[in-house]
Parts: C-alpha cells; sequence; structure tokens
C-alpha cells in the first residue's frame, strides 16, 4: 500500500501549493481595494484559512518545522487583520485568541526547528547545495549571532502584539465570560513579557528560550 508519509519530499510539495494559494487570498482578504466586496472579502478570507489548514496537515514537524513556523505565522496575522476589521468586542476577542492560539501551535514545531542546520526537506529544485556553503552553514552555528534568528524573534514579537491587543480589547467589555477572562490575558501578556528575554544568548538558547515561552503561555489560558 502507497504510504504517503515516507515521501516527506511530496508532503513539502503538496504543503508548499496549499500554503501559496493560502497566502495569495490572504493577500487579497487583507487589501484594502476598494474593488472587492464584501463578499469577495469574506470568501478570500475563508479560502486561506482552508489552504493554510490544509498545509498544516501536509508539513511533518520533523522535516519542515520553519514552513510551519512561516505558516502559523501568517495564519496568525490573518486572525488578528479580521479582528482588526470585525465588528464587536466579542468578534475580535474570539479571532485574537485564534490567532493566539496559532502561535502557540509552534511548540512542537520549535522542538524540531534547526534554521543553521537546515535540516527541513528543501524543494526539489533547491536541493543541490555546494560543500561551500554547508561549511558556512556549520561556521554559523558555532557562533553565537547577535541578531539571533529572525523568525523566532517575530514570533515573539507577534505573541506579545496578539496579548496586548487581547488585553486592550478586554478592557472596553466589564461583563466577559471566564473564557475571556482579562486577567488571564495579562497574566499571559506579563508571562510572554518575561520570556522575551530569550531573545538573547545563542539561537539555540533562544530557540528554547521561545519553547519555554509558549508552554508558559498555554498553562495559564484560562479554562
Amino acid at each position: 500500500m502507497f504510504c504517503l508519509c515516507r515521501f516527506p519530499v511530496i508532503h513539502q510539495l503538496a504543503g508548499e501549493s496549499h500554503y501559496r494559494l493560502g497566502c495569495l487570498y490572504q493577500k487579497t482578504a487583507c487589501g484594502r481595494s476598494s474593488s472587492c466586496s464584501a463578499q469577495k472579502l469574506k470568501h478570500s478570507r475563508s479560502q486561506a484559512e482552508k489552504h493554510f489548514n490544509k498545509a498544516f496537515q501536509y508539513y511533518l514537524p520533523e522535516h519542515h518545522a520553519k514552513e510551519i513556523l512561516r505558516l502559523l505565522l501568517d495564519k496568525s496575522t490573518l486572525f488578528e487583520l479580521q479582528a482588526q476589521q470585525g465588528q464587536g468586542v466579542r468578534l475580535q476577542l474570539k479571532l485574537l485568541e485564534s490567532a493566539l492560539s496559532s502561535l502557540l501551535q509552534c511548540q512542537t514545531a520549535l522542538c524540531h526547528y534547526q534554521p543553521c542546520h537546515e535540516h527541513e526537506t528543501q524543494p526539489v529544485e533547491s536541493q543541490q547545495e555546494t560543500k561551500e556553503e554547508v561549511e558556512e552553514g556549520r561556521r554559523s552555528e558555532e557562533r553565537p549571532e547577535s541578531g539571533g534568528d529572525a523568525l523566532t524573534s517575530l514570533l515573539l514579537t507577534r505573541l506579545l502584539a496578539v496579548l496586548k491587543q487581547l488585553v486592550s480589547t478586554a478592557m472596553k467589555k466589564s461583563d466577559l465570560p471566564k473564557s475571556s477572562s482579562l486577567a488571564g490575558y495579562k497574566a499571559m501578556y506579563a508571562a510572554a513579557l518575561r520570556g522575551s528575554q530569550s531573545r538573547s544568548g545563542t539561537v539555540s538558547e533562544q530557540i528554547q528560550g521561545a519553547r519555554v515561552c509558549l508552554e508558559t503561555v498555554t498553562g495559564l489560558w484560562p479554562d
């Protein structure tokens, strides 16, 4: 019986196709063109989310950690922009919680994320790598990077931004349900602020710090 899970390249090609489609729909959904009707924007948002979800199903954490991180960051941005365009505090909170949930899903990918090794399977057309590129990758891993890993830093930046929006939006509504507790949002935001210190140190230390930060925030999510 043909087992697709044995072929990470096939998974990546399928995942990339859906991811690119999702990005195209997201570009339309988040655009401010006056020629786009409300119905078209709603359709584009729905299609973007659908293709992002399909791409996520194809990507394998042990092979496509970087792709998963990028995908979840884009998916979070989609929800965040919808929240900014949404009407009503409760709808905005729901969309921001979806954005936060997407970011917290990055934990598994971070366990396999190795930006210097680039262990993730590359697209077919870019699988050829020179010996010089391999050696340069090894050297960059051995030395600490003052700027750190850009993807990990972006993840923490987006996490703080979404949590800050949750707090500010929740303050507009006094009768929040327990699942949308203002105190809970504040606790998660405070934990994320402390966890953002993981941006210093070596790349591996930053990735580990980001993973711990996400785990801490997840544990504080209101029941």
